[in-house]
């Protein structure tokens, strides 16, 4: 089965996460911290007038990422198909949506060096590199018990 995945970068490993459920990318994001809030909220971002929770991704897989690019991203998900309500998080860049078959991609190892593989639900291995595909699910899972 043919999956589109939009890939993006955090420091330097590149993630992906199925196309259907990406709302928006907003480059150069600003957003408001929350005070007490998990370590995993970065803070809310006004969206048209919809609040949306960013949360650190990096921090949710463990990364430790050295130095922040000057201007932050934000990918903006769908918690379903027809829901108004969205959460997002933080990246470094976008790149590319591709077009990945099920059949070049592995369940990732139960235990990588410094990264949390609860949130990756499979590794795509292409020609010149691998895409880590984010557990769609299980970050909602997450957000929803904030």
């Amino acid at each position: 089965m043919k999956n589109e995945i939009l890939t993006f970068n955090l420091g330097d490993l590149t993630l992906g996460i199925e196309l259907k459920q990406v709302k928006e990318m907003n480059r150069n994001i600003t957003y408001t911290m929350v005070p007490e809030s998990p370590e995993h909220i970065v803070g809310l971002m006004n969206m048209r007038g919809d609040i949306v929770t960013l949360f650190d991704l990096a921090a949710l897989l463990d990364l430790k990422i050295t130095g922040q690019p000057e201007q932050l991203n934000g990918l903006v998900l769908k918690k379903s198909q027809n829901d108004q309500d969205y959460f997002g998080f933080v990246i470094h860049s976008a790149d590319s949506v591709l077009e990945i078959n099920d059949d070049i991609c592995e369940q990732p190892p139960k235990k990588m060096k410094d990264l949390n593989v609860k949130y990756i639900k499979k590794i795509a291995k292409l020609k010149d590199q691998l895409i880590m595909i984010i557990h769609y699910d299980l970050l909602k899972e997450k957000m929803t018990e904030w």
